[in-house]
């Protein structure tokens, strides 16, 4: 009987502890830094339409690219329609790595809608 055993877990008694406040640290970005990831994922989206390397996007993070994410998505949309939509979440990966995987499977990849075309970028 799982039922009975089950106990809660009181996530208040986590708050304060040194590694939340850690983690809380490590998934913080100032409006440049998310200025900057942004600029990085266009142009690796535009690299992989455009068969380019993504050195270039690459080179944009920085020393944001050794970062650790806990997930990373990227999203494409044509006005409000949604275009592309890839990533993931769970398990710790560099940011340099998870945004050039994302930002290729989301102009390549996505299983819902066709690869974005070259004439689709603007």
């Amino acid at each position: 009987d799982w039922g009975a055993k089950r106990l809660p877990i009181v996530i208040r008694s986590y708050e304060g502890t040194q590694t939340m406040q850690q983690d809380q640290r490590a998934l913080k970005f100032s409006v440049e830094e998310l200025k900057t990831i942004h600029l990085a994922a266009s142009e690796l989206v535009a690299a992989a339409v455009l068969q380019r390397p993504s050195s270039d996007g690459i080179q944009l993070l920085g020393e944001l690219a050794e970062r650790q994410v806990s997930g990373t998505y990227v999203t494409l949309k044509r006005g409000e329609t949604l275009r592309g939509c890839c990533g993931w979440t769970g398990g710790e990966m560099r940011l340099d790595q998870s945004l050039a995987d994302a930002s290729y499977r989301t102009a390549k990849k996505d299983p819902r809608m066709p690869p974005i075309a070259p004439e689709e970028l603007s």
